[in-house]
């Protein structure tokens, strides 16, 4: 089975460019499942400041046609 992955770095001043500059970084996963069907799982962190910081995680699910 083919599982493909992805690691995203991004450094960003969106939405304020004022504001102190904040880095996040992705690491994707997605499981090809069969028939067109792919399901994912995202998970991640961001942060501006030590103060101001967390983890992120999502799903996807996409079907090819």
């Amino acid at each position: 089975r083919r599982a493909p992955m992805a690691a995203t770095l991004e450094v960003t001043d969106f939405p304020a460019s004022t504001r102190p500059t904040g880095v996040r970084l992705y690491y994707d996963l997605i499981g090809v499942i069969g028939g067109g069907l792919r399901l994912g799982l995202r998970v991640g962190y961001a942060a501006r400041q030590q103060n101001l910081s967390g983890f992120t995680g999502g799903t996807t699910a996409s079907i090819d046609f």
